[in-house]
């Protein structure tokens, strides 16, 4: 049986924080009147789930006044005793039982930190042989005379089911009742033995066939051996063959990587090439505007130089006119260095584009890989 190791009020009753550690044996809590004796003993029997309070007071007013929620705790110890658990099922040295309480009366049940039905706190009470209902077990204030009232019979099962004894007093009715049923099939029993003597080559018949039932057993077991042997071969030959299947996607995808790195790289520097060629463009352009401005000013300078036909302004007029075919010349070298840019940088561009694409389609590529790598390996477990 787990022995109870402590126990946890929290904003109950009178309490804000207690913690009320037990010890095997015998556990004495003392104190004066009013100092909240009643209040653990009434705070373990609400934690085991016990529905009795006080004076009849709802569950509640149990909680601590100001406060909206509290919540009683008992520590069940549950380390090895002799190799073993007194719950096995449970893997930890102790087990936590909680009761949180509402003002408004609503509650809930926990099991190491874990929600649980009232049903599921049942059983696992059963198996301590712990019913909190049981007077013997916690008996509140003013609950002697209640237990005086009973009579014999019904003590008596209390004493059983307090010290344990409850499933004894079961199976000995069990086993009385048993007796007194093989006893009455003994007569019955002695009349089929003097009809079994007429039978008896019908059931020496019976016999060899349950030696041949017990021959085809054991080839069946010997068949069934084979065949799970023939299944462990074949997992074996599976699992060799998604081991194969797990190194050849680990190369590919290592190979993905390998090409995710270098196209990062190609990425970065293509992405360097367009901003110094959009720069080149757009300094081409700056200065194919200035060339153009200047032409602009060389017509308009000669148009008007032409127009005043002044004296003295003919070899300004041909210094004027000269500059033209000059500044076209230059006008026409700049826009063939533009067309060259933009040729370039449209072919960076696309060349950009498809390295984003092939980029993209690695990356698609390694979820896939990985995502069967995963898969493969979770069937190879």
């Amino acid at each position: 049986m787990a022995l109870l190791k402590e126990i946890i009020l929290e904003n109950f009753m009178s309490y804000k924080y207690a913690r009320i550690p037990l010890r095997p044996g015998l556990n004495i809590i003392c104190g004066p009147n009013g100092a909240g004796k009643s209040s653990i003993l009434l705070g373990l029997a609400v934690a085991l789930g016990q529905s009795y309070t006080e004076r009849s007071r709802r569950l509640g007013e149990l909680v601590r006044r100001g406060e909206s929620i509290g919540r009683v705790t008992v520590v069940f110890d549950n380390s090895p005793r002799n190799g073993s658990r007194p719950l096995p099922d449970f893997k930890s040295d102790q087990i936590v039982l909680s009761r949180y309480l509402r003002r408004d009366g609503t509650y809930w049940q926990e099991l190491n930190n874990r929600s649980v039905l009232k049903g599921e706190v049942e059983r696992l009470l059963q198996r301590l042989h712990l019913n909190p209902d049981n007077m013997l077990i916690i008996m509140h204030q003013n609950m002697i005379d209640l237990f005086g009232a009973l009579d014999p019979p019904q003590r008596l099962q209390l004493v059983e089911e307090a010290v344990g004894m409850k499933n004894y007093r079961e199976m000995i009715l069990q086993a009385r009742e048993k007796l007194s049923h093989t006893l009455s099939e003994e007569q019955a029993i002695k009349s089929m033995l003097e009809r079994a003597q007429e039978t008896l080559k019908h059931w020496e018949a019976e016999y060899q066939r349950l030696l041949r039932k017990r021959e085809l057993q054991e080839s069946k077991r010997r068949l069934e051996l084979e065949h799970a042997w023939a299944k462990y071969q074949r997992r074996e030959e599976e699992a060799a063959e998604l081991k194969r299947k797990i190194s050849d996607l680990k190369r590919e995808l290592a190979e993905i990587l390998q090409g995710l790195e270098a196209g990062t790289r190609e990425e970065a520097d293509l992405k360097e090439e367009l901003g110094r060629l959009e720069f080149e463009l757009d300094s081409a352009y700056q200065a194919l505007i200035l060339l153009e401005r200047r032409r602009v000013e060389a017509e308009t300078r000669a148009k008007l130089l032409e127009g005043l036909k002044l004296q003295g302004v003919e070899r300004e007029l041909e210094r004027a006119k000269a500059t033209l075919p000059e500044v076209d010349g230059e006008i026409e070298e700049k826009r063939s260095e533009v067309s060259r840019v933009k040729q370039l940088l449209s072919k960076r561009r696309e060349e950009y584009v498809n390295c984003r694409v092939r980029l993209a389609v690695l990356e698609f590529r390694k979820g896939l890989v990985e995502g069967e790598v995963s898969t493969l390996q979770s069937d190879l477990r």
